[in-house]
């Protein structure tokens, strides 16, 4: 989120698929401990939300001679976070809104779309649904407000 889209100003690491992930792990762990960051600073459990369906990923405008940086696209980005739906420690809520109001979506129909797009439905926790919904009404209160409505 922070690198993709600058959705905030910090992140406690960074999500990767890394290829080969043996080797890419093993050189960013030695970073880490240069750097003194935590041993999990380069997280590879990104690869578990990877759609089956549907991949879409946009090249990062930054390349290096041997890393290639790729991001998923907004639609694909809120999937995987609503997959995900954590709530709690880690916690997806914030991201889910900020792309909800990226995409300028309205209804929980057009966001479950999105997410059908890339997976299929019984994959989605009820969690997620009731975060989408929260998330909405949040987003409308907040349009009210600054229309000067209550």
């Amino acid at each position: 989120m922070v690198l993709a889209f600058s959705a905030r100003a910090t992140t406690k690491d960074v999500d990767t698929i890394a290829t080969p992930p043996g080797e890419v792990l093993r050189h960013a762990f030695r970073v880490g401990q240069e750097l003194n960051l935590p041993h999990d600073w380069l997280n590879n459990a990104a690869r578990l939300f990877i759609s089956k369906k549907n991949h879409e990923v946009r090249d990062f405008n930054v390349q290096y001679p041997h890393l290639h940086l790729l991001v998923p696209t907004t639609p694909y980005m809120l999937a995987m976070k609503c997959l995900a739906a954590r709530v709690g420690a880690v916690d997806d809520r914030s991201d889910i809104k900020f792309l909800i109001k990226r995409l300028d979506l309205k209804s929980p129909e057009e966001v479950i779309g999105i997410i059908e797009n890339y997976y299929p439905p019984e994959r989605i926790k009820e969690r997620a649904y009731e975060i989408i919904e929260t998330v909405l009404a949040d987003l409308k209160n907040e349009h009210e407000t600054e229309k000067g409505g209550f």
